[in-house]
C-alpha cells in the first residue's frame, strides 16, 4: 500500500486509497479470522471485538476493530476510508516493543464490492458501508489497570510510554490521541502504544481533521482544545508531548492519588461537559500538586511542567524527555521508592 511523494517533498494520498479499494492489492494485508467474541468497546468509529486469527499458521487472540458507516452517519464514505487509511498508512511498517503491532486486515464482513464502487466523493453509498476491520494481538491489561496490580511497574510503564512515542516521532508520525485508554500492557509488563486511528504523517497530504475536535480534554493541548480562529487544529508533535505528561501524571498517581488521579482533578465534570476542563486548560490552570501524591517527587514534576507547557514552543521533545527519564537514579525516601534526575 505506497504512497507517492510530490515534487515539494509532501506525500500524497491519492495511491494509498487507490490500494485499499483495489481488493487484488489490499489482499496482502488479508488475515484470516476464526471467529469474533463479545465487543470489547465501541466509539463514534466503530466498535473493537476480541476475537482469534490464523497467523503464520498459529491461532492468536487478537483485537479487531470494526468502522462503522451508514447512509445516515454525518461521515462521508470518502472519510470513513480516510480514517482507516490513516491508522494502516500510520501503523503498518512500525516496530518496536513499545508498539502494538498491525497484523493485518479482516475482510471477513467487508462488501468489498460496494467499497469498490464509493468515488470517494461525499455522496451517500445506496446501502451500508462495511470496511475491512485492522487486527492486533490483545493486550490483556490497561495501563491503569495493570498499575493498580502493580504500582512497583509504573515507571517502568511510564519509560515504556515515552520510548513507544519517541520512537513514532523518530518515524515522523503524530499519535494525536494519547490517554490512558489507548494504553495497555502485557502480563509481562511491557508497555504497548495502540489506536493510531487519529495518528498522521507529518508530511503527509489527504487527512481529514475533524475528528480532532472531540478528543478528551483533560488529555488534549490548549491548542487542540481551542485554536485560533476556531480552525480545527491537526495534532503535532508538541501536542503529543503534552498529552504524555498528563499521561505520565495519571500512571504515576494511580492508585495513591486520595480522590482521583486523573488530571485536572481538582475540576469536576458533573455540572456538564468538558468545557470547564477546556476553559481552565486555555486558560493555563494545570493539575495542582498538592492534589497527588508524595511519590511525584519535584523531578517527576519539573519534567511534567516542561511537557505540559501552554506554549508550544517551550516544551522538549520526546527525545530529551525519554533522555531525561532514562538518566533516573532509583532511591528510597520515606515514602518508599523513587526516582530522582542527575
Amino acid at each position: 500500500m505506497a504512497s507517492t511523494t510530490s515534487s515539494t517533498g509532501t506525500t500524497t494520498l491519492k495511491p494509498v486509497i487507490r490500494d485499499l479499494i483495489d481488493i487484488r492489492r489490499a489482499a496482502q494485508y488479508s488475515i484470516q479470522v476464526l471467529g469474533h467474541q463479545e465487543p470489547l468497546g465501541e466509539g463514534a468509529f466503530g466498535r473493537v471485538y476480541r476475537g482469534q486469527a490464523l497467523i503464520d499458521s498459529c491461532v492468536h487472540d487478537v483485537v479487531i476493530k470494526h468502522a462503522r458507516y451508514s447512509k445516515d452517519s454525518p461521515k462521508s464514505p470518502r472519510d470513513k476510508i480516510t480514517r482507516l487509511l490513516r491508522e494502516i498508512l500510520s501503523w503498518r511498517h512500525l516496530h518496536h516493543p513499545n508498539i502494538a503491532s498491525f497484523h493485518g486486515l479482516d475482510f471477513s464482513s467487508a462488501n468489498v464490492d460496494l467499497i469498490q464502487s464509493i468515488d470517494l466523493s461525499n455522496q451517500d453509498p445506496s446501502r451500508q458501508l462495511r470496511l475491512p476491520g485492522l487486527i492486533s494481538p490483545y493486550i490483556e491489561y490497561a495501563v491503569l489497570e495493570y498499575v493498580a496490580l502493580f504500582p512497583h511497574e509504573r515507571f517502568n510503564c511510564v519509560k515504556g510510554l515515552a520510548k513507544g512515542l519517541t520512537y513514532i516521532h523518530q518515524n515522523l508520525i503524530v499519535h494525536g490521541d494519547i490517554r490512558p485508554e489507548n494504553v495497555r500492557t502485557t502480563p509481562q509488563g511491557v508497555l504497548k502504544l495502540t489506536d493510531f486511528g487519529l495518528s498522521r504523517l507529518q508530511d503527509c497530504r489527504g487527512f481529514t481533521t475533524e475528528a480532532y475536535t472531540n478528543l478528551p480534554p483533560r488529555f488534549t493541548a490548549p491548542e487542540i482544545l481551542a485554536p485560533a480562529n476556531s480552525v480545527p487544529t491537526k495534532p503535532t508533535f508538541k501536542s503529543d508531548i503534552y498529552s504524555f505528561s498528563m499521561c505520565m501524571l495519571q500512571i504515576l498517581s494511580h492508585p495513591d492519588a486520595q480522590t482521583t488521579s486523573e488530571p485536572f482533578n481538582h475540576l469536576s465534570t458533573t455540572h456538564g461537559s468538558g468545557s470547564v476542563i477546556i476553559y481552565a486548560c486555555v486558560k493555563k490552570s494545570r493539575p495542582l500538586r498538592a492534589n497527588y501524591p508524595p511519590v511525584l517527587t519535584d523531578a517527576y514534576w519539573n519534567l511534567m511542567s516542561r511537557c505540559w507547557q501552554h506554549e508550544e514552543s517551550e516544551r522538549p521533545n520526546m527525545h530529551s524527555v525519554l533522555e531525561g527519564l532514562l538518566g533516573g537514579v532509583k532511591c528510597t525516601n520515606a515514602t518508599g521508592p523513587c526516582w530522582l534526575w542527575p
